[in-house]
């Protein structure tokens, strides 16, 4: 995904003034890259195509390095932190591509990414830029599966169990199964799935 096509927004208006602007170099993937140059707590936030599949995924930024560039902090809508990138190389410019970090994404939802200026490599000159090139994201994993909320037990299904529950393997005297469901809150502590609560067990 090119990042001049993603979209980019920014908090210029309000706040932080300096350069958020689309640039060409024919060196670039498109022929063309997204320019941001501005300070501290400057940022610039892209919608990125929604996935095909559920999972986890590392997400990669392709980046024009140089001396006067500066540290940026990627996050998603929510805030969830995804990863940091100093842009800094001792060159006059130089294409590579940094991993960001890893980041759960679902199907269907559009992605929105914010790079947000946090400083600069103490061996960088007295600017904060980068030029963002293009993203990449690749999965590398599946989703933990959902916590859930309530559980009835025993098996006629009768008996709620509230609290936030997660879902796991088991071994112990009874035998092992697939799924042993554990609360973060509330009794019992653990029950196992294909058995009802125990007195003193759960």
């Amino acid at each position: 995904m090119e990042c001049e096509t993603a979209q980019p927004i920014t908090n210029s208006a309000s706040s932080i003034s300096g350069n958020y602007d689309v640039r060409s170099d024919s060196a670039a993937s498109g022929g063309k890259f997204y320019f941001m140059q501005a300070g501290v707590n400057a940022w610039s936030q892209f919608t990125l195509p929604a996935v095909a599949e559920d999972g986890l995924y590392e997400l990669y930024i392709r980046s024009k390095d140089n001396q006067d560039r500066g540290i940026m902090a990627f996050t998603l809508a929510d805030g969830t932190a995804v990863g940091t990138v100093d842009f800094y190389a001792n060159s006059n410019g130089v294409y590579q591509e940094h991993a960001i970090g890893q980041a759960a994404l679902h199907a269907g939802e559009a992605i929105s990414l914010r790079m947000t200026c946090t400083g600069k490599n103490s061996a960088a000159a007295g600017k904060y830029g980068v030029v963002a090139d293009r993203f990449r994201l690749v999965r590398v994993g599946d989703l933990p599966p959902e916590p859930v909320q309530t559980l009835r037990l025993p098996l006629d299904g009768t008996t709620a169990l509230t609290g936030t529950w997660s879902e796991s393997s088991y071994t112990d005297s009874t035998g092992s199964g697939p799924s042993r469901y554990s609360n973060t809150a509330g009794i019992p502590p653990s029950i196992p799935g294909r058995h009802p609560p125990r007195a003193g067990t759960g």
